[in-house]
């Protein structure tokens, strides 16, 4: 690499560091019902008597939105700039995995729950976070992108082991509104 690229790469991270931070942030709370929904099968089965394919009938519902509802987010991201789509999104996703929390013995409601959900996983997607990467950084687009996609590595350690805490400690119901009050907090 040449030295005029390598100040450039330099110079576009010290202006720009914060928003691969809060894309990385962003890409992480895109892995919250991922990393954490088989945590919740026992507590939903013991409470409920569910078994494993009706818990995560939610996934097959999220699925199929993505498919139909993918290319508008990129669409949103384009009308919308991804700073403004991307809070909503954050928004939007902590709160459907706070709502999880409000289940009961009906199935459907389960399933029910996950409507909003899978909106809020179209709307939390790669496409939303490498835009708001790709829009500032050139020189450094690579190690930018790779540093905006460790968010949802990270989410992968961590969030199995804040959701066990939480289902221990206070219980189903709060260990989802506790999900998404703190990848609130930390992504916003």
């Amino acid at each position: 690499m040449s030295n005029a690229i390598a100040g450039s790469a330099a110079s576009e991270w010290r202006a720009h560091w914060p928003i691969v931070l809060a894309a990385a942030a962003g890409y992480g709370v895109a892995s919250i019902v991922s990393y954490s929904s088989s945590l919740f099968i026992e507590p939903l089965q013991g409470e409920f008597g569910w078994s494993r394919a009706q818990i995560m009938s939610g996934h097959s519902i999220a699925s199929i939105a993505g498919a139909i509802f993918a290319p508008f987010t990129g669409m949103a991201v384009d009308r919308f700039g991804p700073r403004r789509l991307g809070i909503f999104a954050i928004i939007a996703m902590c709160l459907a995995t706070a709502l999880f929390g409000l289940a009961g013995p009906d199935i459907t409601m389960w399933r029910a729950l996950w409507v909003p959900a899978s909106f809020a996983i179209v709307l939390v997607q790669p496409s939303v976070w490498t835009a708001a990467v790709t829009s500032v950084f050139s020189a450094g687009r690579g190690f930018a992108l790779a540093v905006m996609l460790c968010g949802g590595s990270l989410a992968s350690i961590i969030t199995p082991q804040v959701t066990n805490f939480l289902i221990e400690g206070y219980g189903w119901r709060m260990a989802f509104a506790g999900l998404g009050a703190g990848w609130a907090v930390l992504a916003l």
